[in-house]
């Protein structure tokens, strides 16, 4: 995160894969649909103060709603995120503990990830007998 938002850099990229006919479409009663419904996404972020729901700053987090939104656009209906906060304005201990959720979300993340693909897998080769 930087600066409540995301880097400009980041930015362009989103602004580069949104592309009419590619990764949208115009349906034919008017209707806008995003192409990446497939695809799994997961932002991983680092902050400064923490900002996570019920904290006293959570309303400074403009990055979470708008990559929401982004990638909503796009199809993507349940992005993951993974947020190591607070890394800048906290102590080491609260550091360390921050670094540590995010390992352990990112472990749980890979985890459902992997047991869907084996689903999926095994789905298909007993479709294919």
């Amino acid at each position: 995160m930087y600066n409540w938002s995301m880097p400009s850099a980041f930015k362009a990229f989103v602004d580069s894969i949104t592309r009419t006919g590619i990764t949208y479409l115009h349906t034919e009663d008017g209707r806008i649909e995003g192409q990446l419904g497939r695809q799994k996404v997961i932002f991983i972020t680092s902050r400064g103060a923490d900002l996570r729901p019920g904290t006293p700053f959570s309303s400074m987090d403009a990055l979470t709603p708008s990559l929401r939104a982004a990638f909503g656009f796009l199809g993507v209906a349940e992005p993951a995120f993974v947020d190591a906060q607070p890394l800048q304005f906290s102590d080491q201990e609260a550091r360390t503990q921050a670094l540590e959720r995010a390992r352990d979300e990112l472990s749980a993340i890979a985890a459902r990830w992997a047991q869907v693909e084996t689903s999926s897998n095994v789905q298909e080769e007993a479709g294919a007998l």
